[in-house]
């Protein structure tokens, strides 16, 4: 258990997958099949210079490897000025930290994305990772997800239901082939984001409707959901019955 003044910054991030079909199964290690599309970042602790609030989302506004490169630098931009003595994830051990490590090399070449890349490694490294996916491996068993975890620890499950938000997306075609949910799941985020993505860019052609403001709202709902819980949880290590 960490002090009252440790920075502790969770963090989780959403990615696409460009060249892959809802269907396809992407090789969750390998970073040419992600693209970074958004990150939820929640503080807890003293201030980092003033980096309040304690819930941020930064997204990427466009299709394109220049707007995940953009991203990329503002979620570095971001670290440095939270300055974490712990980085709390969910299986970011395996997925979300090596992400953000190695994309800036796939979005720019040279040493645009080697410095960049460096600079994301120093300040994810120099803090400590809490992977809160380890703590509920122990208590529960492999394979716990983080919607499992949140309800053995009764700190109340969020679900973001597309029938509250008017956002016109054409959710057969954009969704993988059996989901079956009538609440946006992990797997279905990919084909909202790039939908969305399409649609706020000009340069590039729309690939399914999308209302912008109301699809916007849809997507920062699920990233807060899990991202608020990450920072409850982590008080609460180690896990228990």
């Amino acid at each position: 258990m960490s002090s009252s003044g440790t920075r502790r910054l969770a963090l989780d991030i959403e990615t696409i997958s460009p060249h892959l079909t809802p269907d396809d199964d992407p090789d969750w290690e390998d970073p040419e099949d992600f693209q970074l599309a958004a990150i939820g970042l929640a503080y807890d602790g003293p201030e980092a210079g003033g980096r309040l609030p304690r819930t941020q989302i930064l997204t990427r506004r466009a299709p394109g490897l220049a707007s995940e490169l953009d991203l990329l630098r503002r979620i570095n931009a971001e670290l440095w000025a939270y300055q974490p003595d712990e980085i709390v994830t969910y299986a970011g051990d395996f997925f979300d930290l090596p992400m953000l490590k190695k994309r800036p090399v796939y979005a720019a070449d040279g040493p645009a994305g080697d410095g960049l890349a460096g600079d994301l490694k120093t300040i994810i490294e120099s803090a400590e990772s809490v992977d809160l996916g380890d703590f509920a491996a122990e208590a529960y068993g492999y394979g716990t997800g983080l919607d499992d975890l949140i309800q053995h620890q009764e700190v109340g499950l969020r679900r973001t239901f597309f029938d509250d938000y008017a956002h016109e997306l054409d959710l057969q075609r954009i969704r993988p082939a059996d989901a079956d949910t009538d609440y946006v799941d992990s797997g279905d985020i990919p084909g909202i984001m790039e939908t969305w993505l399409h649609a706020r860019s000009d340069s590039n052609d729309d690939i399914g409707p999308c209302n912008l403001e109301h699809t916007e709202r849809m997507l920062s709902d699920y990233i807060l959901g899990d991202i608020e819980h990450l920072i409850t949880l982590s008080h609460r290590i180690p896990f228990s019955e």
